[in-house]
């Protein structure tokens, strides 16, 4: 026995029904639902970082307390150019070359900040000895406390140079 005429439409209605429905699910609802997720996934993380301010003042006042024991080494000092600026100068004037100038370390004590500056120049040693005396005599930009002579020899060319390290603080009073 065959099936009627108005049997195949309803089962081709019944069939097509469920294929757009399928389509409407996918074009619509599973982006809606998507979006649903997204929204509470991001909600829950925001959720979770509402305590973030307090977990970064902690984290920047444990830093602050390394910085008092250890320094810290600052990048945008202004005293860092200006030694800089100073020293290159001098080397130009001497015939000599800075060959290592690390970042300035401030080191916290009470109510004073030292910042220290450390510069490695090579040359030869009366070159280097004329620079010391002139920046010891005419420099504004730090206070030279301590330096230090190196004897370097290149066996390969037999040449010898002299390495100084120059170390030059700078005091500022904080008030608190």
């Amino acid at each position: 026995m065959g099936r009627s005429k108005s049997e195949l439409k309803l089962y081709l209605i019944l069939s097509t029904t469920i294929v757009f429905a399928i389509l409407a699910w996918n074009l619509a609802i599973s982006e809606t639902l998507d979006v649903r997720s997204q929204y509470i996934t991001i909600k829950s993380e925001l959720d979770g970082s509402s305590g973030l301010n307090v977990k970064m003042n902690n984290v920047s006042s444990e830093l602050e307390q390394y910085s008092s024991l250890i320094g810290d080494i600052s990048s945008s000092e202004s005293g860092h150019e200006d030694i800089l600026s100073e020293t290159t100068k001098l080397c130009e004037k001497y015939s000599v070359r800075i060959v290592e100038f690390p970042k300035i370390n401030i080191t916290t004590l009470s109510n004073d900040q030292i910042f220290t500056s450390k510069v490695v120049i090579e040359g030869t040693t009366f070159n280097l000895l004329r620079m010391l005396k002139d920046y010891e005599e005419n420099s504004k930009t730090g206070c030279l406390v301590s330096v230090r002579f190196a004897r370097l020899n290149d066996k390969r060319t037999g040449t010898v140079t002299c390495l100084m390290t120059m170390f030059i603080e700078n005091i500022k009073h904080l008030d608190k």
